[in-house]
């Protein structure tokens, strides 16, 4: 599966680190809903060394769609909050499929 970090890249994850993912991203979600900055940072950071460590960088020059996205690294609770309230995506999904789209 294709994952992008927004302003970093895309990184092809395989589907064994599906479970892990989600679990990693019920935490970001769960951080964001009960509006703690310290906890999410935390949940962040976990979630985007997950993947840079399981997943395989993709070629800048490769196109290809991405299953999830993800904030940067350097994304706040709130800039994330304004952008979710922006794309109005379905609350309690931080990182959408192409599916759910």
């Amino acid at each position: 599966m294709i994952i992008r970090i927004l302003g970093e890249g895309l990184f092809d994850l395989s589907e064994d680190e599906r479970t892990k993912l989600e679990e990693l991203d019920q935490k970001l979600v769960t951080a964001m809903e009960s509006n703690n900055p310290t906890d999410f940072e935390t949940a962040l950071e976990a979630l985007l060394n997950m993947v840079r460590q399981a997943g395989k960088p993709v070629p800048p020059d490769e196109f290809k769609t991405s299953e999830f996205v993800l904030p940067n690294e350097d994304a706040t609770l709130e800039e994330i909050k304004a952008m979710l309230a922006e794309e109005e995506l379905p609350q309690g999904n931080l990182t959408p499929s192409e599916e759910s789209s």
